[in-house]
């Protein structure tokens, strides 16, 4: 990846409709395990196909149970070398297994940018909240689907470009995984209105080609 900072730069900022305050341990900004995998499905694919966690160990030792895993991600084609040794421990008690993975995923796709704004502080700041409330009301409809319309390239060569906020956004959609499209076809209804008919063709034929 050329942009060093392009990941990072991509993931850092957190809709705050997917958080909410904890008041213990001091308090601090909690955010929903799923919204954390839309968000890394959005940059780099399916989970298993894109990315994902492997080698997943669990010890129980003096009443904590303590979580070891390897996080990967494909970037540019390439899975092997890109991986990140995740862990985590809790006490024993109900739910603990699930609650000790998604702690340790939570924290190695920080280390990728996921949510920064959250774990610098910035979520302490109303202003900053109130602000990224108001960016994603613009941004986008109640079920994530951008507003506008795909619009065509400016080369006039009708080719459509990928309109979801991400990484990917204003890419040609022939460029983009088969994978994505699929979650996209799958899960926006959107894509029925006529406005959208021509991105609904533009991704299926992404699928069939591949």
């Amino acid at each position: 990846m050329k942009d060093k900072m392009g990941i990072w730069n991509a993931v850092c900022t957190t809709d705050p409709k997917y958080t909410k305050k904890v008041n213990q341990r001091g308090g601090f900004t909690a955010i929903d395990a799923q919204y954390q995998i839309q968000t890394a499905t959005e940059m780099f694919g399916a989970f298993g196909m894109g990315w994902g966690v492997k080698d997943e160990t669990f010890n129980i030792i003096d009443s904590m149970v303590i979580y070891q895993a390897i996080l990967w991600y494909v970037v540019d084609g390439i899975a092997d070398e890109n991986e990140i040794p995740i862990h985590s421990s809790l006490a024993v008690k109900p739910d603990c297994i699930k609650a000790v993975a998604t702690d340790a995923l939570t924290k190695g796709l920080s280390k990728l940018g996921f949510n920064a704004d959250v774990f610098l502080g910035k979520f302490d700041d109303n202003k900053y909240v109130q602000e990224q409330s108001s960016k994603v009301i613009t941004k986008d409809t109640g079920d994530g689907f951008p507003q506008e319309q795909a619009v065509k390239s400016s080369n006039g060569d009708g080719t459509v470009l990928w309109p979801f906020n991400g990484a990917n956004k204003g890419k040609k959609i022939s460029a983009i995984p088969a994978d994505q499209c699929v979650y996209y076809l799958d899960n926006y209804d959107n894509l029925n209105e006529q406005k959208n008919l021509h991105l609904k063709t533009a991704l299926q034929e992404v699928v069939n080609g591949s």
